[in-house]
């Protein structure tokens, strides 16, 4: 074959395995998802990143490293920095980045497919074997986890030539812990085990998640230490007070973050010295000040009230929201959804409009449902009412919205039907099922779909999601 049909060969194998695939792109270090996510900076973690990197370049025969540390500790940025580093080395093979509330990257369903579609794209060879796997099982996505990863990564792997890949390859799994089913957890680092001991080629791959999580016995682990944490770009960006730069103040805020790199950037980002205590401390305060201080009795009833409604429901969402989207799931003006995510900048990612909400760190989210460290009842979150509530505007978010043929463009349902509406028609049965709620004294339920879903040029696609949803 000539040199000039290998390109056309290659983009129509790589067209031909990526439509049988059903990849995660957001899942990636590069996705857009993470492009103002900070790596280490300068001079910080120099030991730690200087041992992941000797072991990466292939010294020692354990093949997975296991970075363990409680939320807070930096495991993801120093994630993020080994694989951009490594991508840049061109010896990244792939990358996921688990997060617990964004949908699909909670969950292992689409890993194999994520981790597949990356590997193609290291390797003609690589992407050829892939390609043919897919093809031959055309419900490859519909497979386990561990059948997919048979197919998809362990059978094209052996079968490279040793000169494929004549370095380590790296592959990064970030914040395991956030997945959201323990067995798929396990059954994965069953998958990861069984791909580092394929001859053909020297995989390395480093994990990161909290120590609670179940090891092995041939894994390099490694807890994160304590250590001086520089504050300096995060001052700059927070116009912190010069004074809290003094070493006194510094060294008084390493020693009371214990390590945790989101005691320090929320204590910048709140501008206030006073915030050096304690985590769960530092999260009451934030709350207080910002939800009751300088209020009159009414407007801070009015205040909580949608502290709980708004943020009872981001806490147990399963896929990240808008806040426009938000706002249609809610059945509220988007000026009122606004009050309390605004209130809270310093804890939640809510730069613009469009853009999805997210908790800075997740122990913020834990703190709000763990009744032992959140001590003040307004800002508990109770899980089966958030649920309940939440079930509630799904099922009138599809009463409201859904009708007969209501894209009449066939496959356009993504582009056509709002988000909110996508998300309740997905996910309704799950929040009944967390509610507590008794599906049989629920006769609204059985009413709701008996009319909707027998209907004849109902959509299917949301008809799946539906019963997807169910399932």
């Amino acid at each position: 074959m000539s040199s000039q049909a290998q390109p056309s060969l290659a983009g129509r194998t790589t067209s031909t395995f990526t439509e049988r695939l059903d990849s995660l792109p957001q899942a990636s270090f590069d996705a857009a998802n993470k492009q103002h996510v900070a790596t280490c900076l300068a001079n910080t973690r120099r030991e730690l990143l200087a041992q992941i990197r000797s072991w990466a370049d292939g010294a020692g025969n354990q093949r997975i490293y296991w970075l363990k540390g409680w939320a807070g500790t930096g495991k993801s940025t120093i994630a993020l920095t080994a694989a951009r580093e490594y991508s840049d080395k061109k010896r990244l093979g792939a990358s996921f980045f688990f997060s617990r509330g964004g949908g699909d990257l909670a969950s292992t369903r689409r890993f194999a497919a994520t981790i597949a579609a990356q590997l193609a794209e290291t390797s003609l060879q690589l992407r050829r074997h892939i390609a043919d796997a897919a093809s031959a099982t055309r419900r490859i996505h519909g497979l386990g986890l561990y059948d997919q990863w048979e197919r998809l990564i362990l059978q094209p792997l052996a079968q490279l030539s040793k000169e494929a890949f004549p370095y380590p390859l790296v592959i990064v799994v970030d914040a395991l812990d956030e997945c959201d089913n323990n067995d798929d957890v396990s059954l994965l680092i069953r998958c990861l085990t069984h791909a580092v001991a394929v001859e053909q080629v020297n995989l390395r791959i480093f994990v990161t998640s909290r120590p609670d999580q179940p090891t092995h016995q041939d894994f390099i682990l490694h807890d994160i230490e304590q250590s001086i944490h520089q504050l300096g770009r995060i001052a700059q960006t927070s116009c912190l007070d010069a004074a809290l730069l003094s070493d006194d103040s510094i060294q008084t805020l390493v020693q009371r973050s214990y390590g945790l790199f989101i005691y320090a950037a929320t204590v910048c980002r709140f501008r206030l010295a006073y915030l050096m205590s304690t985590e769960h401390q530092m999260y009451m305060t934030v709350l207080e000040y910002t939800l009751t201080a300088k209020l009159d009795p009414e407007e801070m009833a009015r205040i909580q009230e949608l502290f709980q409604h708004v943020m009872g429901t981001i806490v147990v969402l399963f896929d990240a929201l808008s806040p426009a989207t938000l706002s249609l799931l809610l059945d509220q003006p988007r000026e009122t959804i606004a009050v309390p995510l605004g209130r809270l900048h310093s804890l939640l990612d809510i730069a613009e409009e469009d853009k999805l909400i997210r908790f800075l760190h997740p122990s913020f989210r834990e703190f709000l449902l763990d009744t032992q460290r959140c001590t003040i009842t307004t800002f508990q979150i109770d899980v089966k009412k958030a649920h309940r509530r939440l079930f509630d505007c799904c099922l009138r978010t599809m009463e409201s919205h859904l009708r007969q043929d209501m894209c009449n463009l066939g496959s356009a349902v993504n582009n056509k039907v709002p988000f909110a509406v996508q998300y309740a028609s997905r996910y309704w049965a799950y929040h009944l099922e967390r509610s507590g709620m008794d599906p049989q004294e629920l006769s609204g339920i059985i009413d709701f779909f008996e009319v909707r879903f027998l209907l004849p040029g109902w959509h299917l696609d949301m008809y799946t999601c539906a019963l997807d949803s169910v399932h």
